[in-house]
Formats: structure tokens, sequence, C-alpha cells
């Protein structure tokens, strides 16, 4: 993105989704981060469970621009579709396939409001990781900031205000995809020809290591099909646990009274079939043959190991943090930030921002 910020062009976009979360609000005007510097998180939700399931921890990331910015990469909880659609794909599947906004740039207001505000998404823990003397966690934050392609748009909940999207070199804006816990599909590499344009915010601060001439990150980011196995049996759990205790987003749910049966099954078949094989779609459908192909089947579609069973290749939170298995050090093939421990973040300087993550 360009520091001129009157220059970004504009980005049409589609009508408000039924989402329930709120998408602007106000924080501190500052953060007791460096530029260059990563925040790395650990909250409640689906992503939560497939990251417990593989022994790990930090479920978010993102990167200090050190002027009140930081870029990563989200998604809002999908609304619903209509009426009888919701019975079997309780999630609205576009919104789940092509998670919105992707990677965005946004200022404090707005990060603030994503860790803070959503109903039934506490944070844990939040911590921050400072890159060595040599400032290539600043080169990182200075490539997004200047060279990665941006693109402005307005809030989908407040049209006032807005954020930028940022893309690969082949587009002005990315999707989040929820198969990129499965597959990586190179980005890592700075190979920004992926699916449909997807990334998560860990997948994404890879790829600007690598764009930013800091090298490529390969620090054991394969899991194996026993993690793939554990982590889709999780995913389904933790969807179907908080839509039948009314949690998280289903508080608001409110579909299954109009169904003819609990719909909270159908909901865990469609987002585990979204993190097994989105690639092809499967977000929008809740046919569980799709997942248990990939969980339990040779020669499923996706990465595989010699014997050909599932495996995931991924660029975790915990990974660009050095963490709970993962490579760390001040060399690639490790991440940047990966020598440094836990700083506590936070948001304690005066004055007040406004602003909206979606």
């Amino acid at each position: 993105m360009a520091l001129a910020l009157t220059a970004a062009p504009a980005l049409a976009h589609a009508g408000a989704s039924s989402t329930t979360d709120v998408a602007c609000g106000s924080s501190p005007a500052g953060v007791n981060l460096p530029a260059g510097a990563v925040g790395l998180s650990s909250g409640d939700g689906p992503i939560k469970a497939v990251i417990n399931a593989i022994g790990e921890y930090r479920t978010h990331s993102w990167i200090y621009h050190g002027n009140g910015w930081a870029t990563h990469s989200t998604m809002h909880a999908p609304g619903r579709p209509g009426w009888p659609t919701y019975c079997s794909t309780p999630l609205e599947p576009s919104e789940l396939q092509n998670g919105y906004p992707g990677a965005t740039q946004v200022n404090m207001g707005a990060l603030y409001t994503f860790y803070y505000q959503p109903e039934g998404s506490p944070v844990e823990a939040h911590y921050f990781q400072k890159s060595p003397a040599s400032g290539a966690g600043d080169a990182v934050q200075r490539w997004l900031w200047s060279s990665s392609n941006y693109a402005w748009v307005s809030s989908r909940q407040n049209a006032s205000s807005g954020f930028y999207r940022v893309g690969f070199d082949q587009t002005p804006y990315t999707q989040y995809s929820l198969y990129q816990y499965r597959d990586m599909q190179g980005i890592a590499s700075g190979d920004g020809n992926t699916y449909n344009s997807g990334n998560v915010c860990s997948t994404y601060l890879a790829y600007a290591q690598s764009k930013s001439g800091n090298g490529s990150v390969s620090n054991a980011n394969s899991y194996d099909h026993a993690k793939v196995q554990a982590g889709l049996n999780a995913v389904y759990n933790s969807v179907e646990s908080q839509c039948n205790n009314g949690t998280g987003f289903w508080d608001d749910f409110g579909a299954a009274i109009t169904c003819f049966e609990g719909i909270c099954d159908d909901a865990a078949r469609q987002v585990t079939n979204c993190f097994a094989d989105g690639i092809n779609g499967r977000c929008y459908s809740d046919d569980d043959q799709y997942y248990k192909r990939v969980r339990d089947s040779v020669n499923p579609p996706g990465p595989r190991d010699q014997q050909g069973l599932s495996i995931a290749q991924a660029v975790s939170p915990d990974a660009i943090g050095g963490w709970n298995g993962h490579g760390y050090g001040t060399a690639t093939p490790f991440p940047v930030w990966s020598w440094d421990g836990n700083n506590q973040v936070q948001w304690n300087s005066a004055g007040s921002v406004y602003g909206c993550f979606f």
C-alpha cells in the first residue's frame, strides 16, 4: 500500500452481510509495538479448535507499520442464506468460501474492534515479537506498505469509514481461505497464484517476508496425516458444539426453529468441508463425504504423503513466532520474528481513533 493515503483507487463490493460481527469501533490512538513487529494472539472459535488439536496455541498474527496502521488477514463470520437453503447449508456458502475482507491494512480502532468487540471471541493472550537488529521485520512492513497491491474500500457497516485491501502481484485484493490451513499453495515462497487469491493471516506474512527479500519461510510447516485427522475432527466438534449451545456467532443464529431438523450437524459438515477441500468448492456443501475423503481415504485431493494419505502444508501463527516445535533463529528459513520471545501488547497512548475492519 502506498503511503499517500488519498491515492488509493476505489474497489466495488457487494452489499452488507447478515453477519452478527461488529465491524467498527474506537481504541486508544497507538499501540506499544515498534515498526515491523508482529502481534500474535490466541482466541476462541473453530480455528482455535484446529490449532489446539495439532498441539499449537496462537490463532492470529498481524504486523505493525509504526504509523498507526497494521496489516493482517481475516474474515467476518458468514451470514445466513435464505430459507430453505439454511436448513442444509446454514452458513452463507459464498462468504465461507471467499472470506471477506481477506488481507487488509487497518488502523488501530479497526484492529482493536476486531480483537475485543466480536461476540463470543475472547482474546486469551496477545503478545508481540520484534525482528533482529538487522531490521528484517521493518523491511517486511515497508514492502507491504509501499509495494503490495492495494485498493481502498468503504466499510460494509459504515460507508464513511474504510480500509485498504491488499493483495498479491496479480491482484489488488485477496480472499480469506480456510483451505489455506490445509495447503498454503506456495505463498511462503512468494507465489501469489493461489486458488481464488486466498490466504490466511500467517501465510500472508510469510508471503511478505519472501517478497521483501528476507527469505522463504520453511520451518517445519508440514503436518502429518494424524494431525490432519485431529484437526478436522476438532473443527467439526467445535462448530457443532457452539451451534448447539448457542455460543459465539450462533447466539443470534435463530434458524433452527423454521427447519424440520437440527441444523448444527449441517453447519459442522459445511465448515469442515471448507477446511478440508475448499479449493474444490466444498464450502457450498454439507455432504460429509468430502471431508471424510480427506480424513479417511487414500489419495484424496490436496497434499498427500508417500502412502497417499492427506497431510497439511501451512504456515501457522506459531510458526511465524517459532513456537511449539517450529524452528526459530535469525537466518533463513526461519521467520524474521522467531528469535524473540513474548512481549505484552498494550493499547495505552493518548487520544482515540475510530476504524472498521470490514
